[in-house]
């Protein structure tokens, strides 16, 4: 129930998973994770700027049955606001700014072994401690109308970034252990889109980001600059198609024993036709082209 202009809401949540890996690829000690977390978000409009509030308090527990792995129990803290003023109609300019602590999972903190599906040895380091992180957002937006766009732009400051660091390599095997060190991350998003009917929807968009060491140095696997075009049809009632394509350009902001990435070409085909077949049940058959 809103309290004057303030509205919101604030709860637990509590989750507990069970993992193992068995086999040839017994990487991972057997771990029990439990977390549990508290939260609340406010919301408050005053004129024409809608603010926003928000907290959260996690505590993480991991018991490992290996008794040559001591347990991980830490607790970490994020809190974020953010203001969106809606200086003309349908015209949102956005600020935001968090705090958010990250706290190691199981396989950062205990993997030891070979990982087949990555093709690495992996070893962790059971001393992580949490990332945190500072970061700030700028936003444009116009989500009404015939005519919309968004733009964003971030940078985030991450001390004790975790992050999988290749120690050496062996033709396509790689030997990776769990390293923090501290970060930055910055980048910008953006999308135009046009409604010309009911019809037909056309929009542009592209999207960066750069990940870099403190210390010097690229992070690794950091996606290339992308940028491209996607077509929308509602050709009948229920009947809607699309293609998209994107273009990757090369990547070549590296870490060490990683190669440059070529520029790319993708192209994504998709049509589908949805029915309500009684007032309770609906289906959809689609086909997909990569």
């Amino acid at each position: 129930t809103p309290v004057g202009n303030l509205e919101g809401v604030f709860g637990v949540q509590y989750a507990k998973s069970d993992f193992e890996a068995l086999g040839n690829e017994a990487f991972l000690p057997k771990a029990e994770t439990q977390n549990l977390a508290a939260f609340i978000i406010e919301h408050y409009q005053w004129n024409d700027v809608h603010f926003e509030l928000g907290a959260r308090v996690d505590q993480q527990k991991i018991e490992v049955a290996d008794q040559r792995y001591k347990d991980f129990d830490k607790t970490a803290f994020s809190a974020s606001t953010a203001a969106n003023w809606e200086f003309v109609p349908d015209h949102i300019a956005s600020l935001s700014l968090s705090y958010a602590e990250r706290l190691p999972n199981a396989q950062e903190l205990y993997a030891r072994g070979v990982h087949l599906a990555t093709n690495t040895y992996e070893m962790g380091d059971a001393n992580l401690g949490k990332e945190k992180s500072k970061n700030i957002e700028l936003g444009l937006h116009k989500t009404q109308g015939d005519f919309t766009y968004g733009l964003n732009a971030f940078y985030n400051q991450i001390d004790d970034y975790i992050f999988a660091n290749t120690l050496d390599r062996h033709e396509d095997f790689r030997l990776i252990k769990y390293s923090q060190a501290d970060a930055e991350f910055y980048g910008a998003e953006a999308e135009v889109g046009y409604q010309f009917n009911d019809q037909f929807h056309a929009k542009v968009f592209a999207d960066h980001v750069r990940g870099k060491l403190d210390q010097g140095g690229d992070l690794p696997r950091i996606p290339a600059t992308r940028t491209g075009v996607r077509f929308d049809a509602n050709f009948l009632d229920g009947i809607h198609g699309g293609v998209e394509y994107i273009y990757g350009f090369k990547q070549d902001k590296i870490a060490e024993f990683e190669e440059s990435t070529p520029a790319y070409h993708l192209v994504n085909l998709d049509i589908s036709y949805d029915t309500n077949i009684t007032d309770r049940y609906s289906s959809q058959v689609y086909f997909k082209a990569n």
